[in-house]
């Protein structure tokens, strides 16, 4: 295939560029890239001198690098919302059809819904992260126009990078804390897995409308610091409570406050196998790879 991939330099699109070699990836970045030889680097969609086939579209700045300032917030919408739109309009004005299109989304989509069991028919919730996912969504589905179109709403990656290069010293050093009050679910997949299923829905047309892209096994908050704490062979001793969160991080801390206990219901009906469906098997392969 011919694929527009934008979010290439990201955690998630690393690992993704890497593991479609077998297609032709043109990845549109805004500044110099590394890339493999099957990618190359663009500013604009009117440089890609093929006709595409697919679009997988990971571009988003990353919600939890700094509290959500209203800048910050627009920044965020912005980034998502705003260059979806422009990109949809971009391939429309430079003549390109593509028959697929894969979207990025978040389980934040669901806001806060303790004592729920979340699955894709769930509605979106009431807090800036559920109306930045539902917006992105909507304007994936304006730029997709007649393309075949998948929604994946992502948990918490887990890998070798990402959230886990932020903790991994502070649980090493045995300063690794629990967030919040410790039972509110916390939903997670492994980056494999990530990249496993993006590849199958981009490569198999019979993926079609939303997938909620998280592992099986539902762990709490509590139960993940305890997972992460075996993985460095630490004990974990602390607790972070509701308002000193609400002092450090704002209304950013609803990131790692809400219960969301989300099940991936379509992609285990159609068979998808997940690597790894269990957290501690996730973290041991990200902090002791083979």
């Amino acid at each position: 295939m011919n694929i527009l991939l934008t979010g290439a330099t990201g955690f998630i699109g690393q690992a993704l560029l890497a593991r479609l070699q077998a297609h032709r990836v043109w990845c549109l970045v805004r500044g110099p890239a590394t890339l493999p030889a099957h990618a190359r680097a663009i500013h604009d969609v009117a440089q890609i001198d093929q006709p595409l086939d697919a679009v997988i579209n990971l571009a988003g700045e990353n919600i939890g690098a700094r509290r959500w300032s209203a800048a910050r917030k627009q920044a965020l919408r912005d980034s998502r919302i705003a260059l979806t739109q422009a990109l949809g309009q971009a391939l429309q004005a430079s003549g390109q059809r593509p028959a697929h299109w894969i979207n990025a989304s978040a389980v934040g989509f669901y806001g806060d819904a303790p004592g729920r069991v979340l699955d894709e028919r769930s509605p979106a919730g009431d807090d800036f992260a559920a109306h930045l996912c539902a917006d992105w969504e909507d304007s994936a589905r304006r730029a997709a126009g007649e393309a075949r179109l998948v929604i994946v709403r992502l948990g918490v990656v887990i890998g070798d990078g990402g959230m886990l290069d932020k903790l991994r010293w502070p649980f090493r050093l045995g300063l690794g804390a629990v967030m919040g009050p410790g039972p509110q679910h916390m939903p997670w997949v492994a980056l494999d897995d990530a990249v496993a299923a993006i590849v199958q829905t981009l490569e198999q047309s019979q993926f079609q409308g939303v997938y909620n892209l998280v592992a099986p096994e539902a762990v709490s908050q509590r139960a993940f610091a305890q997972a992460l704490g075996r993985a460095v062979h630490r004990p974990v001793l602390w607790r972070f409570p509701r308002p000193l969160l609400r002092i450090m991080m704002g209304e950013m801390a609803d990131l790692v406050l809400v219960d969301q206990q989300v099940r991936p219901a379509r992609l285990l009906d159609a068979g998808f196998a997940f690597r790894y469906p269990r957290v501690d098997a996730a973290l041991e392969a990200a902090f002791h790879p083979a």
